[in-house]
């Protein structure tokens, strides 16, 4: 019993695939159901129809054009770290640079729960990267690192 299943089951094979042709290229555009009907006038608008055009248009606010879920922008500010050494990684926990002097300047440019962005201008090369955020510490200073 169980050799007559294999044979009946092992000797099935799917169909080979061949793919759908393709559209030929040479083919005459047609028009869209939205484009203007071939009757339509020639003639540009007078002023009075242009001017009543532009009344009826509201401008595009800007409000419309942002995400309505995206969050405001981060206030960037300077900070300092608290201790020595302290390494800036990816968003993927890669290293990118070491600093090994407490007290570096730092701009913060996003902040989560664990961890702190940081920018560091006097790093070399200047490197943007994620510290933990226990490490850093607020300054009176603005977001370059001078004073206000």
């Amino acid at each position: 019993m169980v050799p007559a299943l294999l044979l009946v089951l092992g000797c099935w094979r799917p169909d080979a695939y061949t793919p759908p042709a393709a559209p030929p290229e040479d083919a005459p555009e047609e028009e869209a159901p939205g484009d203007a009907p071939d009757d339509a006038p020639d003639d540009p608008p007078t002023a009075a129809e242009g001017d009543e055009a532009e009344t009826q248009a509201d401008p595009p606010s800007e409000a419309a054009d942002a995400e309505p879920d995206a969050p405001p922008p981060f206030p960037a500010y300077a900070a300092r770290t608290l201790q020595a050494p302290v390494t800036l990684v990816d968003d993927y926990g890669k290293p990118l640079a070491v600093l090994n002097v407490a007290g570096a300047i730092l701009e913060v440019r996003g902040e989560e729960d664990v961890r702190t962005l940081v920018w560091c201008g006097s790093c070399t090369p200047a490197v943007e990267g994620w510290i933990q955020a226990h490490l850093v510490e607020r300054t009176n200073a603005g977001p370059t690192g001078g004073s206000k």
